[in-house]
């Protein structure tokens, strides 16, 4: 911009350093169109910024379900595990089942109780 004045000034002959109003109403215009494409290039590159975010956040979710529904599947396995090894040793010792069962809801009314 000092150039423009400088230019603009020299270009009058008059010796001043003044600018003339035509002067800072070409500037200002300048300056406006300078804004209006900062303006322009900042709002483009929020745009892509968001893009990008939305496109992480969708990958990153996608990739939490994929890890909860294997983990979930994993549980399920395990649980499913246990009940037919806990099946097979009330089938095979059915009073020594019975006298644990009796034995753990004592436990519980005593706990309860106080």
């Amino acid at each position: 911009m000092a150039t423009t004045r400088t230019a603009a000034t020299k270009s009058r002959g008059n010796g001043s350093d003044v600018p003339s109003t035509e002067d800072v109403e070409k500037q200002f215009e300048q300056l406006r169109n300078d804004i209006a494409a900062l303006t322009d290039t900042v709002q483009r590159m929020g745009v892509g910024k968001v893009h990008e975010a939305q496109h992480a956040a969708t990958e990153a979710g996608h990739d939490l379900t994929e890890a909860y529904e294997g983990a979930l599947k994993n549980l399920q396995a395990e649980f499913d595990a246990l009940e037919g090894n806990v099946t097979r040793q009330v089938r095979s010792n059915p009073l020594q089942a019975l006298g644990i069962a009796a034995g753990v809801g004592i436990l519980l009314a005593v706990l309860t109780r106080k």
